[in-house]
């Protein structure tokens, strides 16, 4: 009787052992778990992070390409409007000289007209 009270007693105790054991690891499972979520959860935050910054990306890299190309249609707006101004200035010094050369017979024509006489006009 003193033997089985003795083997009852290591068997009480493995069995205690065993017990506590299983909560210990029931409890790191639990603490497993929950880091697993809390790791889903960074993840998705991370993924979505990405993903805005990739769509915010793709958006700063169109805006970009449609300022560049506004500017090149904007230069050539530039570069047209400069050789017509061109065009206009020899167009005008052409006029001066015109101008300038027919003054010739305004001058002579006022003359002449000075000197019609009076009842004559």
């Amino acid at each position: 009787e003193v033997e089985f009270n003795r083997v009852n007693a290591q068997f009480l105790a493995k069995q205690h052992e065993f017990k506590e054991r299983m909560e210990a690891v029931e409890q790191k499972r639990a603490e497993y778990i929950k880091r697993q979520e809390e790791y889903k959860k960074t993840a998705l935050k991370f993924d979505q992070f990405l993903k805005e910054n990739d769509a915010k990306r793709r958006r700063a890299i169109e805006k970009y390409q449609n300022e560049v190309k506004q500017n090149k249609i904007r230069q050539k707006e530039i570069n047209e409007l400069i050789q017509q101004l061109e065009e206009l200035k020899l167009r005008q010094k052409k006029l001066h000289k015109m101008v300038a050369n027919y003054k010739i017979y305004e001058d002579y024509l006022t003359k002449v007209v000075a000197r019609v006489p009076e009842n004559y006009r």
